[in-house]
């Protein structure tokens, strides 16, 4: 049975996304402890620390996804087979809209932290005005405030990361991962204002 919003490749592409940008901010904070950039390494690792606890966090909704997907699975001879496709379709969309809407997770919450506090004090070298964008993406996510417009904000501050690095991706090896990360994350947004759209 065809799920109707959240698909496996969604949470396979999202993971692959979080993992890779935590991997992204590894590497940064090992590069500014040799440096001994006292404020930008505690920057890297709530980063760090926020990345690795949405891939953590959203490895658990799969997970979650996949019971309820076992839990509701009906099989019944009796009834005709569009009848019980629609009533799947029906169930599905529900579970998954609880899902979607119950978003509590933590680490929306501390790239909020993150991306607000870099305007107030130097933990991020590459600051942009743009990122004010991540700073209210990640509130209304977190705090499921308009959060259709939270992911638009999110897919917003994303492709404009995707941009900026995309320049510096033959030099370096880190702007490609963050190419990579970002792209991964922006099909992510995109699944997610979609699906929002069709509730």
């Amino acid at each position: 049975m065809k799920k109707t919003g959240l698909t496996p490749i969604y949470y396979i592409v999202t993971l692959l996304g979080y993992v890779v940008m935590t991997l992204v901010y590894a590497i940064y904070l090992r590069y500014n402890l040799k440096h001994y950039k006292y404020g930008v390494i505690f920057g890297s690792a709530l980063i760090l620390y926020g990345y690795a606890l949405l891939a953590y966090e959203y490895y658990k909704e799969w997970k979650i996804a996949i019971v309820e997907d076992k839990k509701l699975h009906i099989d019944n001879k009796y009834e005709k087979k569009e009848t019980i496709k629609q009533e799947k379709q029906k169930v599905f969309q529900f579970v998954e809209f609880e899902l979607v809407s119950k978003h509590f997770f933590k680490g929306h919450a501390v790239l909020c932290l993150f991306h607000a506090l870099s305007f107030i004090i130097p933990i991020n070298e590459h600051l942009k005005m743009t990122d004010i964008t991540a700073v209210f993406g990640h509130f209304m996510v977190y705090n499921d405030i308009y959060l259709t417009f939270g992911y638009v904000l999110l897919l917003a501050y994303y492709v404009m990361y995707l941009i900026r690095n995309y320049e510096e991706a033959h030099k370096y090896f880190v702007n490609k991962l963050q190419v990579l990360g970002s792209g991964m994350l922006i099909y992510h947004y995109v699944k997610d204002i979609m699906y929002m759209l069709t509730l």
